[in-house]
């Protein structure tokens, strides 16, 4: 009786061991299937926001940008402008 205590305890363990690693596999290819689709929507959208701030008169626009916010950062000049 006690020998099989033990074993499903063990196995208790081992299933709850496999079960946090493959949360956290599925949690890391969830935020790699994010990054890649950002870096896919960045490079979209790239020739696009340089246009725009071509046309606003600005000088830098987005330098190989790889994130939303190096692809936005250049038009917050746009904000800037504003309040002049």
């Amino acid at each position: 009786m006690k020998a099989i205590c033990i074993a499903s305890f063990v196995f208790s363990c081992i299933a709850l061991a496999v079960s946090l690693w493959t949360y956290k596999q599925a949690d890391a290819r969830a935020e790699r299937a994010l990054q890649r689709r950002e870096q896919a929507i960045v490079h979209r959208y790239e020739p696009v926001v340089d246009r725009i701030c071509k046309d606003f008169g600005l000088e830098d626009g987005p330098r190989d940008p790889r994130t939303f916010e190096e692809l936005l950062d250049p038009l917050s000049g746009l904000l800037k402008d504003l309040d002049r």
